[in-house]
């Protein structure tokens, strides 16, 4: 099954046969112009699986009204008695050819366990950012090139199509703040529900205790067909894309 997303030829040196120079000065002007034109409304869902067994979903949306755009991610998964329901959402507006959050919402409710959330405010206008988890409040000063655990990725994508030399972002989550780079490691033919994808492999080098890889398609602008987290004492978890199309 193919997606009907929007894509663009990759600007990669295994792709470059296949494209004029004068088609390769255009998009290097494109993408130099607004290096975020990639943007586009989708919805993609993904199957979740541990060490080879399937236990659920995840729903990926990106949604635009006006200025405003809004990524959503939404997981449930069930193993035996216990059941998993998360959401995550990340608002942002982009300014100046930047990306700046201006909400971040996480909600998880594991079985037999009180339901956990985590909320972010970023104020740009007052350079100050204000958040809750629980009973802890704090307040911070904002400064450029902020992002939350989500939308970092989004200029993940945005660096690699424009060709970035590194990959460090500044991820502010439950009052902290952590550098989360990251390395190009392998290319790699993933397959899928919807096929068989190049990708690039990204492993997060810095920036958490966990081990965190994820394949972008240089073919879907760089889009996550599979993401993987791996922890000490704790099963592997994997999402695989299965399906994309656009949205209104």
């Amino acid at each position: 099954m193919q997606s009907n997303l929007p894509t663009t030829q990759s600007l990669e040196s295994n792709s470059a046969e296949s494209i004029s120079p004068g088609e390769q000065n255009r998009m290097y002007a494109r993408l130099k112009e607004n290096p975020w034109f990639f943007l586009h409304p989708y919805n993609a869902v993904y199957e979740i699986a541990s060490d080879g067994e399937k236990l659920g979903k995840a729903t990926r949306r990106l949604k635009r009204q006006n200025n405003q755009w809004e990524l959503e991610i939404s997981s449930k998964l069930k193993k035996w008695l216990l059941s998993l329901k998360s959401k995550e959402t990340s608002a942002f507006i982009i300014k100046n050819k930047q990306l700046q959050t201006t909400h971040f919402l996480t909600s998880t409710k594991i079985s037999f366990k009180s339901p956990r959330m985590v909320e972010q405010n970023f104020d740009w206008q007052k350079q100050i950012e204000t958040g809750k988890k629980g009973e802890q409040f704090w307040e911070l000063p904002l400064q450029d090139q902020l992002f939350d655990r989500m939308s970092h990725i989004l200029q993940l994508r945005a660096d690699l199509l424009t060709h970035q030399p590194t990959f460090k972002y500044l991820i502010s989550y439950k009052g902290r703040r952590k550098i989360y780079e990251y390395a190009k490691t392998a290319k790699e033919s993933l397959q899928t529900p919807m096929g068989t994808y190049e990708a690039i492999r990204m492993d997060r080098i810095s920036g958490d205790d966990s081990n965190f890889s994820i394949w972008l398609c240089p073919e879907l602008n760089y889009f996550p067909i599979k993401i993987a987290q791996f922890e000490q004492d704790k099963p592997d978890v994997i999402l695989t894309l299965s399906q994309l199309s656009v949205l209104p």
